[in-house]
């Protein structure tokens, strides 16, 4: 019995200089699980910083780029510029609100902002060709010597790496969209907040498109708006046309002014947007109008709701008048009365102001993104406009994408 203890005894003693031993790898191996866990953590996490200033900085060159295709626009360079200065700043303050590994506010370098030009078959140049607005937002998110300091790793010394650098790239790209398929009842003002921007009003968009192309209002006349730029003077519109501009209801029908105010500040309510989609007034096409009923005649009173949405962008219906010649506008007429409408435009008003005769109401094309609107995917294309290429302009948005 003596003899078996001691052998045991020694075999013992034979496996604890082995554990010391293998101690070492299986250190090592625990040390590299432990950073390879931490290296692929933290490089995920500036993926979501990059995509996230990528997608804000996109956001930004939304507005310039229908400002630049305006007709007579005169400051395109200036545009392009202070859209990027937008872009960067707006991509870098994402950039912060984000954190990777053990820093808890990212900064983004203004040189690791590009921009770019995405055409419709996803081609991409850089920098943008000639003649065209940039509609494409790239970000380099670091965390090296440059920004953010390079990542250090657990039991560095033991492994001979103390740190790692790494990068983590995003492109965003803007998108128009022409063919609104239906609105989101889900949504819309009084039910989740999301508030859709279309405005109970419409617009004949034979004088819309003579607009684009030359900046001339129906009046014949091209007048100036306040930053410069032309805007199409839609009311009143001088005797032998009237009703190229006029109060449409964006729900079920009404007459009465108190509905019109609340759809002019607020924009319509889900039950609105359900009305709407219910009753098959979208899609609504060149190649297949819509009835929308009319309102009343523009009211005086509403002037003031209208000046109070200066600046907003708004979405309203265009229509092709029943005849133009003579000039009708709408079909039937009283309660009865309706607009063929056939798409939607994206506007701000830039002014609104006196009553009766003396009431004047003035639009510029603005970038518009109706977060209630479902597009049909056809419709969804990058935002191009090439004043060489005579493309029409599309005002209203959908929301950007990430393209890398």
């Amino acid at each position: 019995m003596k003899r078996q203890c001691s052998k045991q005894f020694k075999r013992r003693g034979a496996i604890a200089p082995m554990m010391a031993l293998l101690l070492i790898p299986m250190t090592a191996a625990v040390a590299f699980a432990i950073n390879l866990s931490y290296l692929t953590g933290t490089k995920a996490e500036l993926q979501n910083a990059a995509d996230a200033a990528a997608l804000a900085g996109a956001e930004q060159l939304m507005n310039g780029f229908v400002q630049y295709a305006l007709p007579q626009q005169s400051n395109q360079s200036g545009l392009v510029s202070s859209s990027q200065s937008s872009a960067t700043s707006s991509a870098q303050r994402f950039a912060s609100y984000n954190a990777a590994g053990p820093v808890s506010s990212l900064v983004l370098n203004n040189s690791d902002v590009q921009f770019g030009f995405r055409d419709s078959l996803g081609n991409f140049s850089f920098p943008p060709p000639a003649g065209t607005y940039p509609n494409t937002v790239n970000v380099t998110m670091r965390m090296d010597s440059t920004a953010n300091g390079p990542l250090a790793l657990f039991f560095g010394n033991a492994l001979g790496v103390t740190s790692s650098s790494m990068t983590a790239t995003a492109s965003a790209t803007i998108y128009t969209a022409s063919a609104v398929q239906t609105f989101s009842s889900g949504s819309g003002s009084g039910s989740s907040g999301v508030k859709s921007p279309l405005l109970p009003v419409g617009l004949d968009i034979n004088y819309w498109n003579q607009f684009l192309r030359n900046g001339v209002s129906p009046d014949g006349t091209v007048h100036s708006g306040p930053n410069g730029a032309p805007q199409i003077q839609v009311y009143p519109y001088p005797g032998s046309a009237p009703g190229n501009f006029g109060l449409i209801c964006i729900g079920p029908p009404a007459t009465d002014c108190p509905t019109f105010q609340n759809w002019i500040l607020n924009g319509p309510s889900a039950s609105d947007l359900a009305y709407l989609t219910g009753n098959g007034l979208v899609p609504a096409t060149p190649e297949a109008p819509q009835p929308w009923i009319g309102g009343p005649g523009m009211k005086s009173s509403l002037t003031v709701d209208f000046a109070s949405s200066v600046g907003q962008p708004r979405l309203i219906p265009v229509f092709e008048p029943i005849s133009t010649s003579p000039y009708q506008a709408a079909g039937a007429q009283g309660s009865s009365a309706f607009y063929n409408v056939v798409g939607f435009v994206g506007v701000t008003i830039t002014e609104a102001q006196g009553e009766g005769f003396h009431t004047l109401i003035a639009v510029q094309p603005c970038a518009v993104l109706d977060p209630t609107a479902i597009f049909g995917s056809s419709s969804v294309t990058p935002a191009t406009f090439s004043q060489n290429s005579g493309s029409s302009l599309v005002t209203t948005m959908a929301a950007p994408k990430l393209t890398q």
